[in-house]
Parts: structure tokens; sequence; C-alpha cells
């Protein structure tokens, strides 16, 4: 690979726990993007990994899975509950947006961007900032927006494009103000060796190399030593998310 991009990973609470971050930054990977939070659940793995990637002198990235059918203030509040603590982030923040989860029959594209405007604003009260990018995949922007948001482009770009190729497919937006991806997600089915003895896939992507800040301060005590609140089954996805009263 090109010495202009470096590997990154991005994981849910589906992954949270066999992720061995010493190993991933060992073999070169800058850190990780992790799920903080979906609708208006908290991902509680969020902080663990968060924690442990820092530990091993990894860079981490927040993305927060948008619904634009559930209550979207308190989506932005659960979301900027998990981040303030680690704020800002090395690998930045990202909201998620996907076809499936956000696009119904009856709704038009002027109504999913005043969702998403929503969300920027009652954002931009919480941090005094828009969140850093935007994730989505070229077809999903296509689909759910027609192409067109207001001043998308002004938010980095992380894009989904599984591909053998150095360089994805991007959203009209993006292209047609000459801006590049920020990270790039190539596939769904990587196999590691600090992911449960690459015999499962994860995700994987890249990051230009001239993205990424030094370190981030590690958490505050040793993570090996800190409480875990989460005791339980790893694959009881529905454990591993807090919901927040609305």
């Amino acid at each position: 690979m090109s010495s202009h991009y470096q590997d990154i990973y991005d994981i849910s609470a589906y992954q949270a726990f066999y992720v061995q971050h010493d190993g991933a930054v060992a073999e070169g990977y800058a850190g990780g993007i992790f799920r903080s939070s979906i609708g208006t659940l908290k991902d509680g793995t969020y902080t663990f990994n968060t924690d442990r990637v820092r530990a091993a002198g990894g860079l981490s990235g927040a993305y927060h899975f948008f619904y634009a059918h559930r209550p979207v203030n308190e989506q932005m509040e659960v979301w900027w509950d998990m981040m303030e603590p680690y704020w800002p982030l090395g690998l930045k923040s990202w909201l998620d947006l996907e076809r499936a989860t956000n696009r119904r029959a009856e709704d038009s594209p002027s109504q999913l961007e005043d969702k998403v405007m929503q969300a920027d604003r009652r954002f931009k009260q919480l941090a005094g900032q828009t969140w850093d990018g935007i994730y989505t995949s070229a077809s999903s922007w296509k689909e759910l927006f027609e192409d067109q948001l207001s001043g998308a482009h002004n938010w980095l770009l992380g894009v989904a494009h599984y591909t053998t190729r150095l360089e994805p497919f991007m959203p009209l937006p993006w292209r047609l103000n000459g801006k590049d991806w920020w990270w790039f997600q190539y596939t769904e089915s990587g196999r590691v060796s600090w992911y449960r003895n690459g015999r499962y896939n994860i995700d994987l992507g890249r990051v230009h190399s001239h993205n990424l800040p030094g370190t981030e301060p590690p958490p505050n005590g040793d993570p090996d030593l800190m409480p875990i609140e989460l005791i339980v089954p790893v694959d009881s996805v529905e454990l591993t998310l807090t919901e927040v009263p609305v």
C-alpha cells in the first residue's frame, strides 16, 4: 500500500471485546473508529474500546448511526454525551447516514435534509461546532438525498466502497466541489490476526496519512484496572446498549 495512506478499522458492540488494539497498533494501524451511539441508544462498548486503543498508542474516532425517524435532538445529546470526555478525536466524529434506516417510501429528500439540519443545529448547541464528517456511500447518498444536501461538502467525507482499488467512488457533492475523502472503508470482510485470530470478518479502511495527528492523550488510569460495567455475554448485543429515556 502507498505510504500516502494508513490503515484503520471500525467496530461496534458486535466485535468490541474481541479486538486486540495493541496488536492492531503494533501492525501499523493508526487506530479505530468506534460506534458510540445508535438512534437514542448508547453503545456501551465505545468507552471500553476508546480507552484501550489510546492506551496502546492508537487514535480513536466515533460514529453515530442516525435514524431520521427517531427523536433527532435526543440522538445528538446521546452522541455528544459519549464523545465529550474524549473530544477532540484524532480519527474524528462521523454521522452515519445509511439508506436502510433513513428512507421510507413517503419521505422526500427535503424532509431528510430537514432532519440532518436539525441534528446539526442541536449538535452545535452542545459542542460549539458541528460534527466532523459524514459517513455514507455514493449509492446511499443518491437514494437518500437525490445527490442534494445544502453544504454537504463542507463536512469531511468518510465513504464506504468495497473495492480493491486505492480510491473509492464518492458521492456527488464532494466530487463536484473538488473535495477528497478523509477515510474510506474498503471491506467488511477483513481478516486480521488481532481480531479473533483471523477467523472472522472485520471492517477495514484507510485514511490519508496527512490527515492524522500525532497522538491522543491516554485514558485516566490503567484501562486494565478500570471497572467495566458491561458484564454480559458478548453476543448479547442488546445488553451492550443503554437506552436513554426520551
